[in-house]
């Protein structure tokens, strides 16, 4: 049995493809042990392609669980179970993270903390930057400016 993707967020898609399984057996996926999903082997709910293929594929979606590894396994009744590992990533701030990846806070990782707010956040410092000092400098050249218009208006 495969998975596609390998790992996902709950609430998310996955496609279970299922081989060698006996023809017009039923065939349910299992998450950590849990039922999902149960077709037939062989079926047009299976997407198989060839009459008599005895497998195909399937889609569940992702169960609310916390994040970690999982088995996700095809289970039929007098048959061995084919089953896949299976990972629920860690979500911060709305980005998932594998276990296992570059750490968290990695310029090499992309889902790193700091490959997205670790640059904006330098940008938006030097965005301020220049605008503080450009509104110093228009303070400056108004300031000399109301004087010398005040001194060539007393002259004249």
């Amino acid at each position: 049995m495969s998975l596609s993707p390998p790992s996902a967020s709950p609430g998310a898609t996955v496609l279970a493809t299922v081989t060698h399984a006996p023809l017009n057996a039923t065939i349910t996926i299992t998450f950590g042990g849990t039922p999902l999903v149960a077709t037939t082997a062989g079926s047009a709910s299976m997407g198989c392609g060839a009459p008599g293929a005895g497998g195909g594929s399937v889609g569940f979606v992702v169960p609310h669980v916390d994040p970690g590894r999982y088995l996700v396994c095809a289970v039929v009744a007098g048959a061995e179970s084919a089953c896949s590992s299976f990972e629920v990533p860690v979500a911060v701030l709305g980005a998932n993270f594998l276990r296992g990846d570059a750490p968290l806070f990695s310029p090499t990782n992309p889902n790193s903390v700091l490959a997205f707010t670790g640059l904006g956040l330098l940008r938006l410092l030097l965005l301020s930057a220049v605008l503080i000092l450009g509104g110093w400098w228009l303070q400056r050249r108004s300031a000399r400016g109301g004087s010398r218009s005040g001194r060539r208006r007393h002259a004249g």
